[in-house]
């Protein structure tokens, strides 16, 4: 899990205040402090390196409710979060990252898996998928119970390090974004071709915030083709037995939610929820 304060470090961390410990922050997980009217130091210092630590100054207003005021430390991390560009705010659910995983900038692709696996590869085929197994008798590939039984369409893998990428990656408070996720993303969000950075660019209909998905189009075999106009995105949804939903578009007009083969190689957009 991510520090309260720090994205790339997995530790929990003590805030302090002008030199005296307040509490102990858990990642992910919120955590209030009382402080009085006026300017204060805070700084964030992880319990297991005291050299990855974090200060800022924060400021508690005057307050019609009494001399000292409940800071919540979570809203706080957000809000730096969407400072530095890793957030994006849409007013959902959930909190959408700013690029895709393995990606450094919104217009970069970042890398490519097959569903619920957490490694990248040069063939994205059937053979090669880590969940199938060629049956001698049949000849056929039969896929195993691995990531979700491929029986029980209900099984929850969502955050677990096994096989979501962006929990394994970024930690468990980031998972690949559900079927619902993608579904309230297209809901609440107008679209449009960003013939600049080859992407779809997503409005939020509540707060006017936007967010762009590049066009890297997937992997079928050792093929990639259609880049920089087809958008593919993985889901942690199953849709049937082989097959798995993803936002997807196959020309500038039009978005949806469609089924793709579970071993091609599709790009990732994480989705943050704090614990």
């Amino acid at each position: 899990m991510e520090s309260i304060y720090h994205i790339e470090t997995d530790l929990e961390c003590k805030v302090l205040h002008y030199g005296t410990e307040l509490c102990i922050a858990k990642p992910g997980q919120d955590a209030s402090i009382t402080l009085r009217k006026g300017r204060h130091k805070l700084t964030f210092i992880s319990t297991e390196n005291s050299q990855d630590q974090y200060t800022i100054i924060y400021e508690v207003p005057e307050n019609d409710f009494e001399d000292c005021i409940e800071v919540k430390l979570w809203e706080i991390c957000r809000s730096r979060l969407i400072k530095d560009g890793k957030l994006v705010d849409l007013g959902l659910s959930v909190l959408w990252a700013s690029f895709n995983l393995g990606a450094t900038k919104p217009e970069e692709f970042g890398d490519y898996y097959a569903w619920g696996e957490i490694a990248t590869k040069d063939n994205y085929s059937e053979a090669t998928y880590v969940h199938a197994t060629k049956n001698p008798y049949t000849n056929a590939y039969e896929y195993d119970g691995g990531i979700a039984d491929f029986n029980n369409i209900n099984r929850e893998w969502v955050g677990n390090e096994d096989y979501d990428i962006a929990a394994r990656k970024w930690h468990s408070t980031w998972h690949i974004p559900t079927y619902t996720e993608f579904r309230e993303l297209m809901d609440n969000c107008t679209y449009s071709w960003d013939a600049t950075n080859h992407g779809m660019l997503f409005t939020s209909k509540i707060n006017g915030n936007s967010i762009i998905f590049p066009a890297g189009s997937n992997y079928n075999g050792t093929s990639i083709k259609n880049v920089g106009t087809m958008g593919k995105y993985w889901s942690s949804t199953l849709a049937a037995s082989t097959m798995a939903y993803q936002l997807s578009w196959t020309n500038v007009n039009k978005v949806n939610l469609a089924a793709t083969r579970v071993f091609y190689g599709c790009t990732i957009r994480p989705v943050y929820t704090p614990l």
